[in-house]
C-alpha cells in the first residue's frame, strides 16, 4: 500500500511517519516568524517599541529644519543689505542651531540601528539598549549646551526681525531635548512579557504544533527590519 503525504504542512510535521520532513518544517516556519518580529519574541528579550520615538522624530524633524532654513535666509538678506553687525550674531545663531540639527539626527541614527536588532538576540538588545539609555541622555544635555549660547545671540539681535524665529528655534529644541530626555528612560524600564502566548503542556508555547520525533533546535537569529532613521 502506497503512503502519499498531506498537503497540509502541519499534518506532515504531527505525522510520526514524516520525522525527516517535520524537522525541516519547523525550523524553516520559526524563520519566517522571526523575520516578521512576532511580539512574544521582542517581549521576552526585552526590545522596546519605538513607534512613538520614530513618530515624534518624523514629525519634529520638519519643525527643526524649517527653523535653521528661515536663519539661512536671514543671513543672506543681512549680507546683501551689508548690515555687518546683524549678520555677524545670525551666523553665529546659524551655527548653533545647524549644531542642534546634527544633534538631533545623532539620535534618530542611533534609534535606527536599535530598530535594526534581531529582537531573538538578547544580549545585543541588552547592551544596546543601555547605550541608548546614555546616549539619548547625552545628546539631550547637548543641546541644551548649545541653546546657552543661541540665547545670547538672541538678546544681540532684540529689535531684529529674525528675533522672534529664533525665540521660537530656542523654545522647540529645548522641547525636543527634553523629550529625547523622557524616550532615554524608556530604554531603562524592563518590558513585559504581555505579549507572549500561554505555554501548553511540554513547554510548548501556544499556536505551535506538536512535533514527533527529537525536540527542534532553536529558531535561528534572522536580521528583523525595522523603522527609523534619518527623515
Amino acid at each position: 500500500m502506497m503512503f502519499r503525504f498531506p498537503a497540509s504542512p502541519f499534518p506532515a510535521i504531527r505525522s510520526p511517519v514524516a520525522p525527516g520532513l517535520g524537522r525541516w518544517l519547523l525550523p524553516c516556519l520559526l524563520a519566517v516568524m522571526s523575520l516578521m518580529h512576532p511580539a512574544y519574541v521582542r517581549a521576552a528579550s526585552g526590545k522596546i517599541d519605538t513607534a512613538a520615538f520614530n513618530a515624534y522624530y518624523a514629525a519634529q524633524s520638519k519643525a527643526l529644519h524649517g527653523h535653521l532654513g528661515k536663519v539661512v535666509e536671514a543671513y543672506a538678506d543681512y549680507s546683501r543689505r551689508g548690515a555687518i553687525g546683524p549678520m555677524k550674531d545670525v551666523l553665529a545663531a546659524r551655527g548653533t542651531l545647524a549644531a542642534c540639527w546634527e544633534l538631533f539626527l545623532n539620535a534618530g541614527d542611533m534609534v535606527y540601528v536599535y530598530d535594526r536588532l534581531d529582537p531573538a538576540c538578547e544580549k545585543s538588545v541588552k547592551d544596546v539598549g543601555a547605550l541608548m539609555r546614555t546616549g539619548l541622555s547625552v545628546v539631550s544635555g547637548k543641546i541644551e549646551k548649545e541653546l546657552q549660547w543661541l540665547d545670547v545671540t538672541v538678546k544681540n539681535l532684540d529689535g531684529q526681525p529674525i528675533a522672534g524665529e529664533l525665540a521660537v528655534a530656542a523654545t522647540d529644541f529645548r522641547q525636543t531635548a527634553a523629550a529625547l530626555r523622557r524616550f532615554s528612560a524608556d530604554f531603562a524600564k524592563p518590558v513585559a512579557p504581555v505579549a507572549t502566548p500561554a505555554a501548553r503542556p511540554g513547554g510548548r508555547p501556544g499556536g505551535l504544533p506538536a512535533v514527533s520525533g527529537p525536540s527542534p533546535p532553536a529558531g535561528p537569529s534572522v536580521p528583523a527590519v525595522g523603522m527609523g532613521g534619518k527623515p
